[in-house]
C-alpha cells in the first residue's frame, strides 16, 4: 500500500553508492524496516556503522511504543539503547569465558548495572534471542549489532577515561566495525573484561 515509499526506495538504492548495505539481505531488511517505519528514505545512512545507529534508535523507539508506561518517560530510549549496551557487554564478558549465560543471569547483571526490570524486559524481548529448552542466552536479534555495541560502548568508556586514542578509534567505526572492536578490545587490560 506504499507504493510511492517503495518506489523512492528503490530509486536510493540503485544511485546512491551503498554497495555494502545493499549487498547483505539482513543490512537491506534493516534499511528497509527504517523506510517504513518512518515513512521516508533515511538519507543520512551511508555505510554500516551509521545504519547500525540508526537501525538500534528505530528498534529502540518501536519497543518504547509497545509499552505505555516507557511513553511519558523522555529518557526511556536513552534506557534501552543504554541497558542494550550493557547486554552486549555481558554477552561478551561470557563469551571470552566459554561460560553460558542464562537469561535469570543476564537480568541479575542488569539489575547490579542500575537497570529497572521493565526496561530489562523490553531491552530482552527486543533484541536477545533465548534458547526456550535451556534458557540460555544464545545471541542478538543480529549478531553483528552485538559488534556495533561493543563499539558504541568502548567508545563511551574511552570518552569518560580522556582517552586520546578514541579519535582513531571512532573513525575506524565508520569503515569496519569488526576492526573496530578487535581495537577496544587490544587496547583494554584483560582484568577490565572481569565481571
Amino acid at each position: 500500500g506504499k507504493m510511492d515509499l517503495a518506489l523512492e526506495f528503490m530509486e536510493y538504492a540503485k544511485n546512491e553508492a551503498l554497495e555494502e548495505i545493499f549487498s547483505s539481505p539482513i543490512m537491506t531488511s534493516m534499511f528497509a524496516f527504517s523506510t517504513r517505519y518512518q515513512n521516508c528514505v533515511p538519507r543520512n545512512i551511508s555505510y554500516r556503522a551509521t545504519l547500525y545507529k540508526h537501525f538500534m534508535h528505530i528498534l529502540a523507539l518501536r519497543e518504547i511504543e509497545k509499552n505505555d508506561e516507557f511513553l511519558s518517560d523522555t529518557n526511556s530510549i536513552h534506557k534501552l539503547k543504554k541497558c542494550w549496551q550493557d547486554i552486549s557487554w555481558i554477552m561478551y564478558h561470557y563469551r571470552i569465558k566459554l561460560v553460558l549465560l542464562h537469561v535469570s543471569e543476564l537480568e541479575y547483571q542488569l539489575i547490579q548495572k542500575g537497570h529497572t526490570k521493565s526496561i530489562i524486559r523490553q531491552a530482552i524481548i527486543g533484541l536477545v534471542n533465548i534458547n526456550e529448552k535451556s534458557n540460555e542466552v544464545t545471541s542478538l536479534l543480529h549478531e553483528t549489532m552485538l559488534e556495533y555495541l561493543l563499539a558504541s560502548y568502548g567508545i563511551q568508556q574511552m570518552l569518560a577515561a580522556g582517552d586520546e586514542l578514541n579519535i582513531f578509534m571512532e573513525c575506524n567505526l565508520a569503515s569496519d566495525v569488526s576492526a573496530f572492536v578487535k581495537e577496544i578490545w587490544k587496547q583494554l587490560e584483560y582484568n577490565e573484561l572481569d565481571i
